[in-house]
């Protein structure tokens, strides 16, 4: 809903994408597949886009975390900057190939992308994944859940659901 509300009024920040990312890290890829998807049906829907371009945004995220959670350095919270301008650069790209997409079945003038836009979407990613990675490692915090700055590059990627594998076999 934030999202929506920043991005009708001109400040395109992804927070649904870097929401998603920080689940795709703490979570299973089948259930961040599934949440990414539904989150992101719902906001294309909020912008009136007709075609759900955030969903090509979904495997990215899904790479991108898988990647970072084993190269990358989930402890250093002013690190996951570097994550978080990939996931704005790509969210950049995504929407401009939305953007032409849309212009070319509709024969509609091209609308070009200015550097501040890019700007915007590249600075709004990276800095709101550390602030939402602070916000919700509080709460899982406090719930005595997974944390996003606890994941060390050598645990599983499916650490999480070893004990529903060994009560299906």
């Amino acid at each position: 809903m934030l999202e929506l509300c920043l991005g009708l009024s001109g400040i395109p920040i992804p927070l649904t994408t870097v929401t998603a990312f920080y689940f795709a890290i703490i979570s299973r890829w089948k259930k961040s597949l599934f949440i990414l998807i539904i989150s992101f049906v719902f906001l294309d829907a909020g912008f009136g886009r007709t075609c759900p371009s955030s969903c090509l945004m979904a495997p990215f995220i899904l790479f991108l975390a898988a990647l970072w959670r084993f190269q990358g350095n989930t402890s250093m919270i002013l690190l996951q900057i570097l994550p978080g301008a990939a996931i704005g650069a790509f969210y950049l790209i995504s929407t401009a190939i939305y953007t032409t997409l849309h212009a070319l079945l509709l024969e509609a003038p091209l609308q070009a992308f200015s550097t501040a836009l890019a700007f915007k979407y590249i600075l709004g990613a990276a800095c709101s994944l550390p602030v939402i990675i602070l916000a919700l490692d509080y709460i899982a915090k406090k719930l005595a859940l997974r944390r996003y700055c606890s994941i060390s590059r050598f645990q599983k990627f499916h650490a999480d659901d070893s004990e529903e594998r060994s009560q299906w076999q």
